[in-house]
């Protein structure tokens, strides 16, 4: 070997390193003084090298590392190279300068920032690559001293990435092998936890290109405990395997190599990889040819590289994208600015598992999750292609999710016939662009806007103003309807990113404030090259969300949006509520380290505390106010645990409210304080001090806005619905409407009181005692409890005569002792009468008049008329039942958090029901359903006193009731924080039903037929599973008698005169929830007895689908999984004080 050749080294060793700054030194003064050029990577766990220079060099490198007994086994892999064919390829590999830096990890094994890294001491086997080509050559023989066996399937793994193993892997006719298709090696464990059933009780050879992702990944397989025990790699990885077979052996085509060789084949020439686009032999990467949308590298042939420059990978096609777009002729944004770190491959929409990685029990924290709305006439696509270094940057803690607008817009370009910036020839104009341009959309539309949308390019009619986001205000209320749907479908999203008019939509959103907390609810919102619009929608008063803005600084480099704009727009937000971010690269969002380093601060805060630096987002205090003393004095109140509308990242803080003794003394300053602060030296929160007690206190809300009788529901309301009963009874009828009796627990306690939901839908009484009549004679006739000095001593006032005229607006009103004698005669006077049969009172059966009328048939069912106006809800109940279901996810999601530290059945019912009255509901809907293990499979479960034992599943059916109107959802979890295969395989089953069924949730069905389709899923999934063998339709029953879902409303069950085959109608509530109940009896497979899942949804029938009004609540096994093991640390926080 010629020394003056040049050569490329390889070589990594796991060992602990105390002092990394000697090891730097080495590293920098060594290589410098050699020439070589590379990358060396150190931790401490250990150094991961690749270098390049002259031969000679390299060998004079590698006696040196030699002389340190860290380095002792080491397995350095040298080989001799050309230089690289050119400078791309030369940046891209990182051969044009030495890079030394101390890392975390040698290679990223997860994206997810809290999983520890597997140990290595617990790594697979090292085979000799004489060893591995043995067993493949002998797969099912025996191997002496420990070495795979004949009893056990042989399973070869590759741990490389999908363009890697593109070109080239191993082929072993009689050896099962697995490609997981990865688009970047932390997408691993991902794919390990998803797949884990095809490598239980195997023997697993894996193998990499030079062996270091073979110990992560074996150590982390063998992590999962019994059956994943005989794990085996490839030592010194695919190089050490071609050098000892140069014929190739068992390896097909060429090895992928990460330096400006590119790949290394063996003396077999053939081709295994193939041009994506015509599908030719191919395997050269040399081009660099790269995913328009994920930045992976892919293969194009030189022939189509002639044709296009635009490529979609296989792992995108998949996923639905499409070719990217050109650049917007009229609107130029997002030129994103790129540094040095940029050229590696991007990936911003990782493969997302089905289950969050875990090890070992360790608690996994999902990324955060943040929708991205683009700008105006662009896509989802291009500005997800154009942010592909912000979304690489960001991928340790956030997951960018990004959509089109639902304004589709036309296609249309500028001619060009000035001199000064012409095309040629000068008079001319641009051609159209290509016919296969995607799409562009816009949130905000001029007022002119048709919304008819041509295939055809058009020629401008005019030149385009630059100032024409100031008139595009139109089209709001579609695209927040349309949001809703993405958070209730695609959820849950911890924040927005708006870029352009994208930012303008999101502050809009910002602005409704708790007016959409029950369907969109944003913890943060970044605003990129933003702008205010003067809607109503933004008001008066500052917006009151934690908000990061980023926008190009004076003099005008954003030649789109001017900077004083986008800082009007920040202006309107709370003061110590927001960050700005200035840069100089204009119409942009920069992703150089600095801005990066803003950027990642705001999304994760808790790592500036750990570095030792507080950051006060708000300093106006500071001077007059002791943060140790105000500190000292402030107690949690009783929301310790914030409320969540849905899942948040624990790397994202909660809000925490506190309140200082020292208001007179701070509230000339401010009446918010954000800062970041420290709680048992664990976590982070956003603290919002309540600075102004005093006038709060002295501010007390009115529960009802004038003219209402029920909050959120107006006297004419009431009004309308007895018109409306009255014209569907019968001329010169009467309908009877009796409130609802005390039921008495004992012969002086009693029952907490309901009222009866017609009642109640008819005059709004809350009241027990009362009896209502409706006639078209009189119009409402109420006879109203009389006021007794006892009772009054000892259960306060009542609503008498008086108020039944003056607030519930009756014609007429009576004591209720003079009923026996005025009512009698109205019914005499009446050719028909209607009452409600299930809730008739002896108060007016008993007397001989109705009983006379009843004997002659005079007497009929009015639920029939009543239940039908029920039905329908109007916007104002809808109102109320959104609130209410928002009440009824975030107390079951506040318990789901309490479960792991409080397992017994009681006391997750008993903190249910005090976080929904908690948060303003006056009762449970009905008494929760809390059954642990087997208790889950009996449907209506009720006793709730049982321990929960470690590893079962809790099933939890809960519903509150908010001035009349109730929820019901069921959701069903494992407290340890993981589920079983065996649950997760029922529970996907179950979770897929509800969400097809939830699919054909619109006018026109009806339950009856959501139904039917749900039998014909579960029993052909249970067929599937094993559970039903033969007779399937009849032992479907016995583990499911329920129905899909019933009605909702005033009551659980609500209309129940209405059939389940009438086809629904926009403004009907149904509850969507399939289930599987196993009992501990059931004659089946033991592995499956005791277990009951259920998943249940409220959903709103609109005009064009429905809307489901529990989407906020986590069904996914990754969201729930994330979202139990991220807060299982409830039970401190409840404890803490400060």
């Amino acid at each position: 070997m010629a020394k003056d050749e040049f050569g490329v080294l390889l070589y990594y060793k796991f060992a602990s390193i105390t002092d990394l700054n000697s090891l730097f030194s080495f590293y920098h003064s060594n290589c410098n003084s050699l020439g070589l050029l590379g990358r060396v990577r150190l931790s401490p766990s250990g150094v991961n090298v690749t270098v390049g220079g002259l031969l000679l060099a390299l060998e004079k490198h590698i006696e040196a590392v030699k002389s340190n007994s860290l380095f002792q086994g080491t397995d350095f892999k040298l080989a001799s190279s050309h230089h690289p064919l050119n400078d791309k390829v030369a940046v891209e590999c990182g051969f044009t300068s030495l890079s030394i830096r101390v890392v975390k990890e040698l290679v990223t094994f997860s994206s997810y920032p809290l999983l520890n890294p597997p140990e290595v001491s617990n790594a697979g086997r090292h085979l000799s690559a004489a060893e591995f080509h043995s067993l493949l050559q002998s797969a099912g023989q025996l191997m002496k001293n420990g070495s795979p066996t004949d009893d056990k399937q042989l399973v070869l793994l590759d741990a490389r990435n999908l363009y890697e193993t593109r070109i080239g892997k191993f082929h072993a006719p009689i050896v099962e092998t697995l490609d997981p298709g990865i688009r970047q090696y932390s997408d691993l464990p991902s794919w390990i936890d998803d797949n884990s059933e095809q490598l239980r009780g195997k023997h697993v050879l894996m193998y990499c290109t030079g062996g270091i992702r073979c110990e992560m990944a074996s150590a982390y397989i063998r992590s999962k405990g019994a059956g994943f025990e005989n794990v085996f790699q490839l030592y010194g990885g695919i190089q050490r395997y071609l050098e000892q077979f140069p014929d190739g052996g068992f390896f097909r085509g060429k090895n992928f190599v990460f330096d400006h060789r590119i790949s290394v084949g063996s003396s077999d020439t053939s081709i295994m990889g193939a041009c994506l686009i015509c599908g030719s032999s191919y395997d050269n990467y040399s081009s660099r040819c790269r995913c328009t949308h994920c930045r992976i590298l892919v293969l194009i042939c030189d022939s189509c590289q002639i044709k296009s420059d635009a490529y979609v990978c296989e792992l995108c096609q998949k996923h639905g994208m499409d070719f990217g777009s050109i650049p917007s002729v009229e609107d130029s944004e997002l030129a994103t600015v790129l540094d040095k770190n940029d050229l590696k491959t991007v990936c911003s929409d990782s493969k997302i598992s089905s289950q969050l990685p875990s090890r070992n029990g360790n608690a996994v924290p999902r990324k955060l999750r943040i929708l991205c709305l683009h700008g105006f006439r662009q896509n989802a696509s291009s500005f997800k292609g154009r942010s592909a270094s912000l979304a690489k940057k960001l991928k340790s803690i956030a997951e960018l999710v990004f959509i089109d607008a639902p304004h589709e817009l036309p296609f249309i370009y500028q001619s060009c016939t000035e001199a000064k910036n012409s095309c040629a020839p000068p008079t001319g104009q641009h051609a159209p662009p290509p016919e296969n341009c995607k799409r562009k959309y816009a949130w905000l539309v001029a007022s002119d806007f048709g919304g008819k949308v041509e295939a055809d390019w058009k020629i401008a009619n005019q030149p385009f103003d630059p100032l024409q986001y100031q008139g595009q205000t139109d089209g709001f209320d579609v695209s927040l309807a349309y949001l809703k749907k993405m958070f209730s479908e695609q959820g849950p999203f911890d924040g927005i990113l708006g870029f352009s008019q994208g930012a303008a939509m999101a502050a809009l959103l910002c602005a409704q404030g708790d007016k959409l907390k029950a369907e969109i609810d944003l913890r943060f919102v970044i605003l990129c090259s933003g702008f205010a619009l003067p809607l109503a929608d933004f008001g008066q008063k500052p917006i009151n969300c934690p908000s990061l803005h980023i926008f190009g600084s004076d003099p005008g480099k954003d030649r789109q949006i001017t900077s004083h704009t986008s800082r009007y727009l920040a202006s309107r937000f709370e003061d110590g509520c927001s960050v700005i971010i200035e840069h100089e690269f204009g119409h942009i969002i920069p992703t150089r380290s600095s801005y990066m380093d803003n950027i990642k601060d705001f999304l994760r805060p808790e790592e500036a505390n750990r570095k030792g630096t507080m950051k006060i987002l708000s300093r106006k205090l500071l001077h007059q106010l002791s943060f140790k003393q105000a500190i000292r004095s402030c107690t949690f109140s009783t929301g310790k645990v914030s409320d969540f509308g849905q899942p948040t990242s624990a790397s994202h803080p909660q809000v925490c409210f506190l309140t200082c003794p020292h208001h007179s003394d701070v509230r000339k300053h401010g009446r918010d304080l954000r800062i970041l602060m420290s709680a048992n030296n664990t976590r982070l929160w956003w603290v919002k001090w309540q600075f102004d007690a005093v006038s709060f206190l002295d501010k007390e809300k009115k529960l009802m806005k004038e003219g209402e009788i029920t909050p959120g529901i107006a006297t004419e309301e009431y009004i309308s619905r007895r018109k409306r009963l009255l014209e569907l009874l019968p001329e010169n009828s009467l309908a009877i409407i009796a409130a609802a009796p005390v039921k008495m627990m004992t012969d002086v306690v009693p029952y907490t009181f309901r009222q009866d939901a017609d009642y109640l839908y008819l005059t709004g009484c809350q009241q027990p005692g009362g009896v209502a009549v409706l006639s078209h004679e009189c119009g409402l006739c109420m006879f109203m409890p009389e006021t007794k000095p006892h009772d009054v001593v000892w259960q306060g006032q009542i609503a008498g005569v008086d108020a039944a005229l003056e607030m519930f607006k009756a014609e007429e009103a009576y004591p209720v002792s003079k009923l026996d004698k005025i009512l009698p005669n109205m019914i005499k006077r009446s050719s028909k009468l209607f009452h409600n049969k299930l809730t008739a009172t002896p108060t007016y059966t008993d007397l001989e008049t109705f009983q006379n009328a009843a004997h002659v048939g005079k007497v009929s069912d009015l639920s029939i008329f009543t239940h039908e106006l029920r039905w329908v809800k109007s916007l104002s109940e809808l109102k109320l039942m959104k609130e209410s279901a928002a009440i009824a996810c975030q107390a079951l999601l506040q318990t789901m958090l309490h479960s792991k530290t409080y397992p017994h059945e009681g006391m997750l019912s008993a903190k249910v029901e005090y976080e929904c009255r908690m948060r303003g509901a006056q009762r449970m809907a009905f008494n929760p359903v809390v059954g642990g293990g087997p208790n889950a499979s009996v449907i209506h479960y009720s006793r709730n006193d049982q321990k929960i034992k470690d590893g079962d599943l809790v099933l939890m059916d809960v519903g509150c009731e908010l001035h009349g109107y109730c929820s019901d959802l069921t959701r069903t979890w494992p407290p340890c924080g993981s589920f079983s295969s065996i649950q997760e395989e029922l529970y996907d089953l179950i979770l897929q039903t509800n969400k097809e069924c939830i699919r054909l949730c619109r006018p026109g069905a009806s339950i009856r037929q959501i139904h039917n389709y749900s039998v014909e899923l579960l029993c052909k999934g249970l067929k599937d599973i094993g559970i039903l063998k033969r007779d399937a339709f009849r032992l479907y029953h016995q583990l499911n008698p329920t129905s899909i879902g019933h009605y909702l409303g005033m009551d659980v069950h609500d209309s129940s005169m209405i059939s389940y085959d009438r086809p629904l109608k926009p403004g009907v509530v149904i509850t969507i929830e399939p289930g599987i109940y196993v009992p501990s009896s059931f004659d089946g497979s033991e592995r499956y007895q005791g277990t009951g899942i259920r998943i249940e949804d409220e959903v709103l029938i609109t005009e064009t689908g429905c809307e489901v009004l529990t989407g906020s609540m986590p069904k996914e096994i990754k969201h729930i999984e994330s979202f139990l093991n991220n807060y299982n640390y409830a039970k401190g926080m409840e404890a803490a004080t400060v």
